[in-house]
Formats: structure tokens, C-alpha cells, sequence
């Protein structure tokens, strides 16, 4: 499963999946910088998803939104990600991951223990 693979082509594509529509924007944020920049599960700095969410159409779409506030802090007070304390780097944690197998646009991807064991998320 690649950042590529998880359908997030709207404001609301994580709904429910974070527990706080806050931590699912900027999840969405996450995974669509990570497509951009080599479509890989790795450390990414917030200067690149910030550098992202500036050129991004899409993210450009939902900045007027008021409803519209992605948090970072969120999605770490969850357990969701990895804040490094050497760099400024976050990065997914394998709850995150198991989490967005769920909304991945392929059905080889399925929840089942099965398929999480496949791509190493058991």
C-alpha cells in the first residue's frame, strides 16, 4: 500500500476514521504530501507538507472553509503519529497505517487480518 493508493479527494474523504475531523484533514494533508513527494510511508518535514498545502489545488480549496482546520497536534495527542524530536519530521505510526489501509482505493487492500499481515500491519 502506497500514500497513492488511499482515496483522499475531498474534504471529508477520512470522516470517522481519526476520531476528530481536525486530525483527519491534516491526515489528508499527510498523505496527499506524501503521494507528491515519492509516494512512500516515510519521515516527512513540515516544511514540505507546508511547501504542499501552499502549490496544492485541492488544499487550496478548503482554506476560506471554517469548518476547515487540520491539526497536527490532534492526530499526535491520538497516537497517530510521530512527532521527531531530533528534526522536523513526522511520520505515520502503524495504528495510522492500519487505519488508512481501510480507505485504500484497491480491494487487495482490505481490512481482513489476512490482508494487514500482507502488507506488514499485524
Amino acid at each position: 500500500m502506497l500514500p497513492s493508493d488511499i482515496h483522499v479527494s475531498r474534504m471529508h474523504s477520512l470522516a470517522d476514521t481519526f476520531g476528530h475531523a481536525e486530525a483527519e484533514q491534516f491526515a489528508m494533508i499527510m498523505v496527499l504530501a506524501l503521494a507528491d513527494a515519492g509516494d512512500a510511508w516515510r519521515p516527512i518535514s513540515i516544511r514540505d507538507i507546508a511547501d504542499f498545502m501552499q502549490r496544492s489545488p485541492l488544499i487550496g480549496e478548503f482554506k476560506w472553509n471554517p469548518l476547515y482546520r487540520p491539526s497536527l497536534g490532534d492526530l499526535y495527542a491520538r497516537g497517530f503519529v510521530v512527532v521527531s524530536s531530533t528534526s522536523d519530521t513526522v511520520e505515520f505510526t502503524g495504528a495510522a497505517l492500519s487505519i488508512l489501509s481501510t480507505r485504500a482505493r484497491h480491494p487487495r487492500f482490505a481490512t481482513s487480518q489476512a490482508s494487514l499481515a500482507r502488507i506488514g500491519l499485524t
